[in-house]
């Protein structure tokens, strides 16, 4: 097996590990920050995991700051997931940062257009009355 295959089956651990805490996070309202050193300061008014000890849990490598930014440059779906991360922590987006701005943006422009639709009707009707 290769190293790059190896890296895309612990990333998708790594997804689906990642997409359940921020689950977590969602249900306990608080945000959620990961360590990787087992001798982390803990955020207050966060949940703090150690990355390590999950990852070992669920039989998959352990990640150290570099293997982590490697996923996470490789693999949109954690980018989509994780708000920033430095060399101590990575903090997960909570369920309402993870909303598409694209899928925003389609929202603003269809607001926009039925308000244009809806004044151009308004002034048709002004102008039949």
């Amino acid at each position: 097996m290769r190293f790059a295959e190896i890296l895309r089956e612990d990333t998708n651990t790594l997804f689906l590990v990642l997409s359940n805490l921020q689950g977590e996070a969602d249900t306990e309202g608080m945000p959620l920050i990961l360590h990787f050193d087992k001798k982390f300061t803990p955020v207050q008014g966060a949940i703090n995991k150690n990355l390590d000890e999950i990852m070992a849990n669920v039989g998959s490598v352990q990640f150290t700051y570099d293997t982590f930014n490697d996923a996470y440059e490789q693999d949109p779906r954690i980018k989509g997931l994780v708000k920033q991360f430095d060399s101590e922590k990575i903090e997960l987006k909570t369920e309402k940062e993870m909303v598409d701005p694209a899928s925003q943006a389609d929202q603003q422009k269809d607001t926009v257009s039925d308000m244009a639709s809806r004044a151009a009707q308004k002034g048709l009707d002004n102008e039949l009355s």
